[in-house]
């Protein structure tokens, strides 16, 4: 006879996560991720805790396919050669040898589970091949360390009990139309490679298309770009005040996604009610394009002087409808939208990211950790109460917050990249945002993080976090932590749930 039948979830003492570390990126001034050392010390902290058995769950977006030199949308062929000189990269490889000694264990009795989870940057992880052959090297010719890898790949994320509380991971991307993962195409390229046919022609999510076809080449000349918060509003305005002829290709991820992200930035910047319009699909680049064209002329706002304006939207709306061809260049998008050298009619291309950026960001909530964001009221709705701790990552904003269901908690792991975030002092002053938009030029994010702001305090900044899930005599609780650069963790003041179970030790 068999013995009683094991639980159908992984049953824990401790769950720790977190997600964003995007590791990618050939030149340590392009890189990032930066914290290499404190993730290290934070992987052997937890392997060295007095605790039966604990995971590790690597919540998506680990490492950054799409920041590596030459990168596709999608890679099956090369994403073992990507990952291999990741792992070899001087400012991630201890990492990567944390990792292998996690998995290898804590010992007699003491159980250590590695959990990946994919997010939207590394979906090439969910490629069997991919994903057998990482496992191989963490193990290190150990099938006790290999059985100790788990891989939620498949869209559903990673599930476990915690002190008996359920805890769901996912990454986030699921209730973000612009990074979307496409998971039977995933299954179809699989396949594909396991039968050693040719791979399904792979269509790209708008997300994946922005950043390989627009931001990677700004990210050459201008790095910062990956690090502003907030994403949406602050990007488009930015992205148009730097290089105006990149309108075209805009347009093109924004065919891919719909009426519904325009109408989304045009909500932001006060140009339309939340919920006013329906996604409607974009069928052509060009509509994007007109769609992309019609928000920037509008950002340019009332504020600004607007002599002709009128006059320009008409010229832009004709020339789409005769079907010519977009600005090929920044000078003839400027003659174009301006002329003169002017963009949009603004001569300084300074004053229109200030001003676009002061009507988005008016009232902006986006590092504070108890604001409810368009991520959390999604996955609330999405995810039912039975499930008591819901983390999710992929906004790089970190946030603890109660969900609807009584004794249900949600948690947002944040990110380890650096971040910037324009202050309203910033914005308010010209002269301060024209010293910040000559500061932002540099080509090295090296350069960036010399830099200071006005008051002293560095423009750049790393928030290291990890969601942490304890089972304890008194019940179990959910915390996020502030990673110290010794890997030792502090509790994030408002982010413990419930209130009434005693925190104790971490």
């Amino acid at each position: 006879m068999f013995d009683a039948p094991p639980p159908n979830e992984l049953e824990l003492s401790e769950l720790h996560v977190v997600s964003d570390l995007h590791l990618g990126g050939a030149a340590p001034g392009s890189q990032i991720f930066k914290e290499g050392t404190r993730l290290a010390a934070l992987i052997r902290g937890l392997r060295r805790r007095p605790t039966e058995s604990l995971a590790l769950v690597l919540n998506g977006d680990i490492v950054d396919f799409l920041a590596e030199e030459g990168a596709s949308v999608f890679d099956p062929a090369g994403a073992i050669g990507k990952l291999w000189r990741i792992i070899n990269d001087p400012s991630f490889s201890d990492v990567w040898a944390a990792l292998r000694e996690l998995v290898a264990g804590g010992g007699a009795g003491v159980a250590r589970t590695l959990v990946f989870v994919l997010g939207n940057h590394d979906i090439e992880l969910a490629l069997p091949h991919v994903r057998q052959w990482l496992s191989n090297w963490l193990a290190a010719g150990d099938d006790g360390a290999r059985g100790r890898i788990l891989w939620a790949t498949e869209g559903a994320g990673f599930t476990a009990l915690v002190g008996g509380r359920r805890v769901l991971c996912l990454h986030g991307n699921e209730v973000d139309d612009w990074n979307l993962v496409d998971h039977l195409a995933l299954l179809q390229t699989a396949r594909a490679y396991h039968r050693g046919m040719p791979a399904p022609t792979w269509r790209s999510n708008a997300g994946s298309s922005l950043v390989v076809d627009v931001m990677n080449p700004i990210k050459r000349a201008y790095p910062f770009v990956d690090l502003l918060k907030p994403e949406v509003e602050a990007a488009v305005p930015l992205l148009f005040a730097l290089k105006p002829s990149l309108v075209k290709s805009i347009g093109r991820a924004a065919a891919l996604v719909g009426r519904k992200w325009i109408d989304g930035l045009r909500a932001s910047a006060g140009f339309l009610g939340e919920g006013a319009s329906e996604a409607v699909e974009v069928k052509a680049e060009d509509s994007g394009e007109a769609r992309v064209r019609e928000l920037v002329l509008q950002l340019s706002g009332t504020a600004l002087p607007l002599t002709g304006l009128q006059a320009r939207m008409e010229a832009v709306q004709l020339r789409i409808e005769r079907g010519e061809q977009a600005p090929a260049s920044d000078e003839e998008a400027s003659r174009f939208l301006g002329g003169d050298g002017a963009v949009f009619g603004i001569a300084n291309p300074m004053e229109l990211l200030r001003s676009a950026l002061k009507r988005a960001l008016p009232d902006d909530r986006s590092f504070e950790v108890s604001a409810a964001d368009d991520t959390f009221r999604s996955l609330d709705a999405q995810v039912g109460s039975h499930v008591h701790f819901l983390i999710a990552g992929h906004t790089h904003l970190r946030r603890a917050l109660p969900r609807q269901g009584e004794g249900c908690f949600y948690y947002n792991t944040g990110t380890w990249i650096r971040l910037i975030r324009l202050s309203p002092a910033a914005l308010a002053d010209k002269q301060a945002f024209e010293r910040l938009f000559r500061v932002l030029g540099s080509p090295s994010l090296l350069e960036l993080d010399a830099h200071r702001n006005e008051d002293g305090t560095p423009f750049v900044h790393t928030e290291p976090t990890v969601a942490s899930i304890v089972g304890s005599a008194r019940g179990t609780y959910g915390v996020l932590n502030g990673v110290q650069p010794d890997g030792s963790l502090e509790s994030i003041e408002g982010t413990r749930f419930p209130r009434e179970v005693s925190l104790g030790q971490l």
